[in-house]
């Protein structure tokens, strides 16, 4: 009975640990720096557009940050689109250096020379007369949630490895 119960306690510790980590990565992986008035400048520059079969215009938008760390700024006075809607979608989270097809939007022809984004103080045009080569996709998402639920797959995978070797040896 006492084996039984030192492996019931190895055990729960292990998962307690896992269940801290897990929650300890996922807190730090949604938690968003604190939204700022950016102290270097955060500006929009659009890349290229592409024509769409149904007439519209999606243009691509590449993103600088010349501030060291990332820089948040909600949508309302420092990030907003106009005319129109001043949430499109666009990003608020900016990361340091400059991030190409940061953000991309589909507008009506007749829209697409009036629309600027205003961000960080500064109002830019979207309108740019650069055709893209080819269809581009934005570069949403976050590598680093990738790479971090990677390395926490690989070690619960090798928790669980280790117990079932465990039972084997203790078995055998």
């Amino acid at each position: 009975m006492g084996v039984q119960t030192a492996r019931l306690g190895q055990r729960t510790r292990l998962q307690m640990v896992l269940a801290v980590l897990a929650v300890s990565v996922l807190a730090a992986l949604t938690t968003a720096p604190a939204a700022n008035a950016a102290a270097k400048d955060v500006s929009p520059s659009p890349s290229c557009y592409f024509a769409n079969a149904n007439g519209t215009v999606t243009v691509t938008v590449d993103v600088t940050n010349d501030n060291a760390t990332a820089t948040t700024l909600p949508v309302g006075a420092q990030n907003k689109i106009n005319p129109g809607a001043e949430d499109r979608g666009q990003p608020t989270t900016f990361a340091p250096g400059t991030t190409t097809n940061a953000w991309s939007a589909t507008f009506t022809s007749a829209e697409f020379d009036k629309v600027k984004w205003n961000l960080d103080g500064k109002a830019v045009s979207l309108y740019t007369t650069t055709v893209c080569a080819a269809t581009t996709v934005p570069a949403d998402g976050n590598p680093l949630a990738v790479l971090v639920f990677g390395a926490l797959t690989a070690l619960v995978g090798a928790a669980f490895l280790g117990e079932r070797r465990r039972r084997a040896g203790a078995a055998g």
